[in-house]
């Protein structure tokens, strides 16, 4: 008795059940990915995406960066993801998490480096010298 109660509340908590599987990650509720994450560990790139998504908008930067990541795992060519993770960072205003993400993205995509520094997002790391070197490197590299 005490384990159908336990559900019930869980249930009730968590905004109702899962949505069916052919259902898009991108329109469930924060509580239902959290809850489709729970139940499987393997959840697609969609659910982390939709993840990370649903955190940024609830001001969960560290745990968005995170979800981001795990997509990222999933399928490195998201660029949204890439996105995702490093407006995660900047909104966290971890200068040393973000630099790090960002000098590993210029190795690999250095016009999405150079982009990302023209979001609004970015423009207060400009007046620090050491992101302001990343973005000169990457319009270097963004014009090879």
């Amino acid at each position: 008795m005490l384990v159908l109660i336990c559900a019930a509340a869980l249930l009730a908590l968590l905004g109702g059940p899962r949505p069916s599987s052919g259902a898009d990650p991108a329109n469930w509720s924060l509580s239902q990915l959290q809850a489709a994450i729970a139940e499987d560990q393997t959840a697609t790139c969609a659910v982390w995406m939709a993840l990370g998504n649903r955190l940024t908008e609830h001001r969960q930067y560290s745990h968005a960066a995170d979800a981001f990541e795990r997509a990222l795992r999933k399928d490195p060519r998201l660029r949204d993801a890439r996105v995702g993770r490093a407006i995660a960072l900047a909104a966290l205003a971890d200068n040393e998490r973000l630099m790090a993400y960002l000098r590993q993205l210029l190795l690999s995509e250095p016009k999405l480096t150079e982009d990302l520094f023209e979001r609004p997002e970015f423009q207060p790391y400009l007046q620090r010298p050491e992101f302001r070197a990343i973005k000169d490197e990457a319009h270097l590299q963004a014009m090879d």
